[in-house]
């Protein structure tokens, strides 16, 4: 038997509680990774690279104008490098001397990039639920477990908790899929080339 809920009535508060239960999700998952599994900030790899080299690989900076930081995005050789995450974490270290610097502040370039990544998580989480919810007149109670164990993968809660580009990669695959047009496509090819060299690959898929 088809059991079918209606989402539509209150489809706002759905996207709160959901946006809210994303982050205690990640929040506990980021506690059982360090406290339990024992599994130190700087175990993966990649999440080293990222805060290690970032002034190696890094083309956006404070110290550029607007307008240079827009060129250098765009530049085409930046873009398909695919090492806009080593940008973001530049600017945040940036951020960082800065803020020390001028107000004595003491901002954590890592945890302001865990940060992100949990918000960027959340919100792809919205636009999945927020989808499925617009899509579909009357929602099958299987199919919306379905997409909440989606959503709540433990690879994905990994991703989100750790200093990766994974969550930004998917976020812009993502927004892509589910709300395609022009623009969309020019910001999520842009964004998602700039993460992944090859990013443009997943449209094939």
């Amino acid at each position: 038997m088809k059991h079918v809920i209606n989402l539509k009535e209150k489809k706002f508060l759905y996207l709160i509680i959901l946006f809210f239960v994303s982050i205690f999700a990640s929040l506990g998952f980021l506690y059982f990774e360090r406290k339990i599994l024992n599994l130190s900030s700087t175990y993966h790899p990649d999440s080293t690279h990222y805060m290690t080299y970032f002034r190696t690989y890094s083309y956006l900076s404070l110290d550029f104008s607007f307008f240079h930081n827009f060129k250098n995005f765009i530049n085409v050789n930046n873009i398909f490098h695919g090492t806009l995450y080593y940008s973001i974490s530049n600017l945040f270290h940036e951020l960082q001397e800065l803020l020390y610097s001028n107000l004595n502040f003491n901002f954590n370039p890592y945890r302001s990039l865990i940060i992100l990544n949990i918000f960027v998580f959340c919100l792809t989480n919205l636009l999945v639920l927020n989808f499925f919810i617009k899509k579909n007149k009357n929602h099958d109670l299987k199919i919306l477990i379905g997409i909440l164990i989606f959503c709540f993968l433990p690879y994905k809660l990994h991703l989100s908790v750790n200093v990766l580009k994974e969550s930004l990669v998917f976020f812009f695959l993502i927004l892509y899929l589910f709300y395609s047009n022009i623009y969309v496509l020019i910001i999520s090819f842009l964004f998602g080339s700039s993460l992944r060299g090859m990013y443009s690959l997943y449209y094939l898929n």
